[in-house]
């Protein structure tokens, strides 16, 4: 059978920005997909929607039906983490929930139960390519570490109504822990890429997401093509 890497991105305006970015022809290919090869290794754009629930059910979809070998989910984020700056990208270490709470039955908060806390990036494969992204004359930071996901999105005003204090991640999105879980149950690696495309404690940040979409899309290409 053959093996593909998948590329997984939530919003159609993000899909678009992200393949007028790439410096190659992306083809249709089935399923509503689309298709490229680079470097002898061939790859799926899969749009799935915005959201957990859409998130898994498109890769529990594609997964019945095609051999992924690694996911790489792309896309926008909003920023928590004080050093952050518009169109910088954080490459996730790890993936969590923060509008989870099980905490009644012993588990901690942001844990589903029957699951770890923390579903960890093939943070190996993405060591691996720090020198590459070290050495890539982008225009914008680079950082590593942790990023939340609730169905919400992230203002100000709904900072407190959830442990984003507490869980200290460095961004905060809607699909990232999807991807994480999804891809612990397939058992397949996965590399999370977001550009930070508004800061949370700003006020108004839901337009500058939207403002921002396309330089934050061309930015996690960039980013993308360095690390495949």
């Amino acid at each position: 059978m053959q093996e593909y890497n998948l590329i997984i991105i939530a919003m159609k305006e993000e899909e678009e920005a992200f393949i007028k970015a790439f410096p190659f022809e992306v083809k249709n290919f089935s399923d509503n997909l689309k298709t490229f090869s680079y470097k002898h290794e061939n790859f799926l754009i899969m749009r799935g929607e915005v959201g957990k629930g859409s998130t898994c059910f498109h890769l529990g979809y594609l997964d019945a039906r095609y051999k992924i070998k690694r996911i790489f989910n792309i896309g926008t984020s909003g920023g928590i983490f004080s050093k952050l700056n518009i169109g910088d990208i954080v490459i996730a270490d790890k993936v969590c929930y923060i509008d989870v709470d099980a905490r009644e039955f012993g588990y901690e908060c942001g844990q589903v139960p029957g699951f770890p806390l923390y579903f960890e990036a093939d943070q190996k494969y993405i060591e691996s390519k720090l020198n590459i992204l070290k050495e890539s004359n982008f225009s914008f930071k680079i950082w590593n570490g942790l990023i939340a996901s609730s169905d919400t999105f992230m203002t100000r005003d709904k900072i407190s109504k959830f442990p984003i204090l507490e869980i200290k991640p460095f961004c905060v999105e809607m699909e990232a822990a999807a991807v994480g879980q999804s891809a612990y149950l397939m058992k397949v690696p996965f590399v999370i890429i977001r550009s930070i495309s508004d800061i949370i404690t700003r006020p108004e940040n839901a337009d500058d997401s939207v403002k921002n979409i396309e330089i934050c899309s061309k930015n996690c290409a960039e980013t993308l093509l360095a690390l495949i």
